[in-house]
C-alpha cells in the first residue's frame, strides 16, 4: 500500500506542480576573464558564464511542444466530455536526464461529478515497475479485466477509495474514486463500465485542456537563460484550481523549473491568477534596471520567497525555497527583465490541439455520465 497511497495522496492536495529538490551533480568553475572587446556583448565574467545569452538561450517552447505530443500517446479517461467539471488536468515533462524517470511525461487529472465524489487519474510508474498484480494484491473484491488493447484490476481499499490499475503500451495508470461510505454494487458498476472506456485521443478520448486552457502561448515569455551556466529541469502546464485557494477554478498556468550553478533550484510560472500567492509573512516592492516592477514576498506556506510581476496580460512568477538558492538578487532581476524582452514564439500552435475535437461517447461511457458519474 506504501507507494500507491503516497502517489494518490500527491495526487489529492493539489497536483502540486514542482515541488524543490536537491540534485548532486559534479561541479566545476573554472575562473575566466572578460575578453570581449568594447561594444560587444559580455559572454563572461569573473565568475563564469553569465547567466542571460538572448543568442544561444534554452529553447523552453521546444520542450513544451515534445511535452505536449507526447501526452497525446497516452491512455485517458473515456466518458469526459465538453461539460465535465474539473479540478485539475496537469502535464509535466523532464528535460534534464539525470533526473528523467522512464516515463518523461507525467499526465493528470482530477475530475468531480456534480452529485459524486472526485475522480483523479495518472500515469503510474511504479505500478509498472512492480507489476500490476503486486501493486493491486491488496485490493478487496479485486476484479481483473483484459482485453487486446488493456489490461488491469479494480476493487477497494480500506473503503476510503476505490482504485483502478491499467496498463497500455507498456505504460500503467491508476484511477482512484474517494469516498466515506463503503463499496456497493453501484460502485463495482462503475468502475467496470470505466474499464471498458479507456482510450488515448487517437482511440477517442476527449481531452478539455486544449480548449480550457485560457493563456495565448504566442504571448508568454521566458527568460534567456545560457545552458552554459542554466539546466531546464522541466516544463509544466497546468488547468485548474488555484495553487492555494481552492475556490478560485478556471486557472490556467505554464511554466518550467531550473538549475543554476547545479544547485540553486527555483520554478517560473506564467498565470491568468492575478493574485497566485497566499498570505505572506512579508512583502516589499522593487524595480528592475529596465524598470520592471516586481513585488517581494516571503511567504509562510512552504517557506517560500516569491517575486511577481505582470507583463500587462499575464502573471509570472518566480518561486524559491528560502534556502535552496544562493543566487544574488541582482542576477534574479537581470534574468526578469530578460524575460521580458524575449520575442521568440512558437513556430505554430497546431500542436495544442486534440486529435479527437469533440466527445463521441460509446455506450458504456454514457452510461457513466447517465447513471453514475453527474
Amino acid at each position: 500500500m506504501g507507494k500507491r497511497a503516497i502517489a494518490v495522496m500527491l495526487i489529492m492536495i493539489g497536483l502540486i506542480l514542482s515541488g524543490c529538490g536537491n540534485n548532486e551533480k559534479d561541479t566545476s568553475n573554472e575562473e575566466t576573464s572578460n575578453a570581449n572587446t568594447e561594444g560587444e556583448k559580455a559572454e563572461t565574467t569573473e565568475a563564469g558564464p553569465l547567466l542571460v545569452d538572448a543568442e544561444n538561450a534554452i529553447d523552453e517552447r521546444q520542450e513544451i511542444v515534445k511535452m505536449v505530443e507526447e501526452q497525446k500517446e497516452m491512455l485517458k479517461l473515456g466518458f469526459i466530455t465538453e461539460d465535465t467539471p474539473i479540478e485539475n488536468i496537469y502535464l509535466q515533462r523532464y528535460t534534464d536526464s539525470e533526473l528523467a524517470e522512464k516515463e518523461d511525461v507525467n499526465y493528470s487529472s482530477s475530475y468531480r461529478g456534480r452529485e459524486t465524489p472526485s475522480i483523479t487519474y495518472s500515469n503510474e510508474l511504479w505500478a509498472c515497475e512492480d507489476g500490476l498484480d503486486e501493486w493491486t494484491n491488496d485490493l478487496q473484491e479485486r476484479e481483473a479485466f483484459q482485453d487486446e488493447r488493456i489490461e488491469g484490476y479494480y476493487g477497494y481499499f480500506e473503503y476510503e477509495f476505490k482504485e483502478m490499475a491499467v496498463k497500455h503500451n507498456e505504460r500503467c495508470y491508476t484511477t482512484s474514486i474517494f469516498t466515506e461510505d463503503g463499496y456497493s454494487e453501484a460502485d463495482q458498476k462503475l468502475l467496470e463500465l470505466m474499464s471498458k472506456t479507456f482510450k488515448t485521443e487517437e482511440e477517442g478520448a476527449y481531452d478539455p485542456i486544449y480548449t480550457r486552457f485560457s493563456i495565448d502561448l504566442d504571448n508568454i515569455k521566458f527568460p534567456t537563460f545560457n545552458p552554459e551556466r542554466v539546466v531546464l529541469r522541466d516544463t509544466y502546464i497546468k488547468y485548474g484550481d488555484s495553487e492555494y485557494d481552492l475556490d478560485k477554478s478556471d486557472i490556467s498556468a505554464v511554466g518550467s523549473a531550473y538549475f543554476i550553478d547545479d544547485d540553486d533550484f527555483f520554478t517560473y510560472r506564467i498565470t491568468n491568477e492575478e493574485d497566485p500567492y497566499a498570505e505572506p509573512e512579508s512583502e516589499e516592492e522593487i524595480q528592475t534596471e529596465n524598470g520592471v516592477e516586481v513585488k517581494k514576498i516571503v511567504q509562510e506556506i512552504n517557506q517560500e520567497l516569491k517575486y511577481i510581476w505582470s507583463d500587462g496580460n499575464y502573471t509570472y512568477v518566480i518561486s524559491i525555497h528560502e534556502s535552496g538558492i544562493e543566487l544574488p538578487e541582482s542576477e534574479l532581476l537581470t534574468f526578469i527583465d530578460s524575460s521580458m524582452e524575449d520575442q521568440r514564439s512558437f513556430e505554430h500552435l497546431d500542436f495544442f490541439q486534440s486529435v479527437t475535437e469533440k466527445a463521441n461517447l460509446d455506450e458504456d461511457a454514457s452510461t457513466i455520465n447517465e447513471e453514475y458519474y453527474q
